[in-house]
């Protein structure tokens, strides 16, 4: 399965979910955590990168900034993933993951994003399939596809042309091509880029509860910025994000391979402790007898 996509925010010969949203991330911080390391990039001076880590209530993976990064801006994303086989969360009712590469949506309203949904529910078959997503969030089916597939998907952006590219293959699946023209001069650059185990919600709504989707592993992961500076993650500076809800599976990010290029997130049923959240100048405050790991 091959599809190419241009800046559209919905596709007729597609299905849209109705009311359902991939989010944007809706950060709350618990904490954050610095680690400094100096990687040489191509046609660069060796510049020095940091990778901090924090929390929120349905993204987990890594996510790059231009704020975090010279202000620049972002032009492309891309890494490979196989579906996990997905089963119900710990509550009961319908459970998600959604695992996609994207533009922008970390700290902006605006989204571009594209990779596979997994849909999980007590007593039904689970259900993956394809989907992009762009500006307002609403989720574009593409074609159902199965665990264990390959997966390849990149996001770009041109600023020369003011347009979009959303990318996905599927190797297991049989192969199309698509492409859509974009409404030109609507478009700013690209804040941030991203690499993301999510779980999905209706608009307006918290998220589903995570189904349990074991671990997913991102391969090959790449960005470009503005700077301009292409490479693995370890040549910019970056932000690990768990997954941490107020009830339900959690997820847990793991650190970078040595080249920068992979990490692994994983399900995890959360402690059972008394905790308790304050919220204290717009960040979410942990507090608590039992330590978070």
């Amino acid at each position: 399965m091959l599809h190419w996509f241009g800046n559209a925010e919905e596709l007729s010969s597609h299905i849209v979910k109705s009311g359902f949203t991939v989010r944007s991330l809706g950060m709350k911080a618990l904490s954050a955590l610095a680690v400094a390391a100096v990687v040489a990039v191509s046609g660069q001076a060796a510049l020095a990168t940091t990778t901090t880590t924090t929390t929120s209530d349905n993204w987990s993976g890594y996510a790059l900034t231009s704020a975090n990064n010279s202000n620049n801006t972002f032009s492309n994303v891309s890494a490979n993933f196989v579906v996990p086989t997905v089963t119900p969360s710990t509550t009961t009712g319908l459970s998600e993951a959604a695992f996609w590469v994207g533009l922008d949506g970390y700290s902006s309203q605006r989204i571009e994003q594209i990779g596979v949904i997994a849909e999980a529910e007590t007593g039904y078959t689970s259900y993956y399939y394809a989907f992009y997503a762009m500006g307002s969030g609403s989720a574009v089916s593409i074609a159902q596809v199965l665990p264990g597939d390959n997966i390849s998907v990149a996001v770009s952006y041109d600023s020369s042309t003011d347009k979009y590219g959303l990318y996905i293959d599927d190797t297991s699946r049989p192969g199309i091509n698509e492409t859509l023209t974009p409404s030109a001069g609507t478009n700013p650059a690209p804040s941030s880029a991203e690499w993301i185990a999510e779980a999905n919600g209706i608009l307006g709504t918290p998220p589903y509860p995570l189904a349990n989707f074991g671990s997913v592993t991102f391969t090959n992961a790449s960005a470009t910025d503005s700077g301009p500076t292409t490479g693995t993650l370890n040549a910019f500076s970056s932000t690990k994000i768990n997954l941490v809800p107020t009830s339900g599976l959690s997820a847990n990010t793991g650190p970078l391979s040595t080249d920068g290029s992979s990490f692994t997130v994983t399900t995890a049923v959360p402690e059972p402790a008394a905790l308790g959240l304050m919220s204290v100048g717009g960040l979410t405050i942990l507090f608590g007898r039992r330590k978070r790991h």
